[in-house]
């Protein structure tokens, strides 16, 4: 009789367990359902980011970019315009910077943190950009934009590296090297040297 009851209470425990997993089994597939983004929603995201870059709201466009990148890793567009967008916030601090060293007596203060600033943000970008660099539609394209960066921030070398694997590995549009931002690397042999590849149709 004892027995009995014994195995009696461990076929109820047992099924009590059961009970459990297999509610926590449907949890789990609702919860991951319930995370799933649905197509049309990462469709609106996508569009809201869009227009916020084309109003050129970057501070906006880039929270809705850095969102689109959280849903999908794997959105080579997302890595690749958030990038953009977080170094477009810093022309503002690059306006008032060669505004200050152009001043007769330049606050020396305010131009250690505008440049410390200009540093961190782009640092930034460029970690952002790298991202990009996984997917062959936007490698290029990236490429330029960090070799911008890194001109800005007085990393030449490692621009000319950067220019010249987008040109070795394809990257044609010449415009895309007249940006304002490469000024500094005009007189500069390798540059030049860039320059004249990627006018030589391959």
């Amino acid at each position: 009789m004892r027995i009995r009851r014994i195995l009696r209470d461990l076929v109820v425990l047992a099924l009590a367990v059961g009970s459990l997993l297999v509610a926590f089994s449907i949890f789990r597939l609702w919860e991951g359902h319930d995370q799933a983004e649905h197509p049309d929603r990462q469709s609106r995201d996508r569009q809201l980011a869009d227009l916020a870059f084309r109003r050129e709201n970057w501070n906006q466009a880039h929270e809705y970019y850095v969102k689109l990148t959280q849903r999908d890793p794997y959105s080579g567009y997302a890595w690749y315009m958030a990038g953009i967008c977080l170094w477009n916030q810093s022309y503002f601090l690059q306006e008032t910077l060669a505004e200050e060293l152009k001043n007769e007596s330049p606050d020396e203060a305010k131009i250690d943190s505008l440049r410390a600033q200009l540093t961190e943000i782009g640092n930034r970008a460029f970690s952002t950009l790298e991202h990009a660099l996984d997917w062959s539609r936007y490698r290029n394209t990236a490429r330029v934009a960090m070799a911008a960066i890194a001109t800005t921030l007085e990393q030449h070398d490692q621009a000319i590296e950067l220019l010249s694997a987008a040109i070795e590995d394809g990257y044609l549009r010449r415009s895309g090297l007249q940006s304002p931002e490469f000024d500094p690397l005009r007189n500069d042999p390798r540059f030049q040297e860039i320059l004249s590849r990627g006018s030589t149709p391959r």
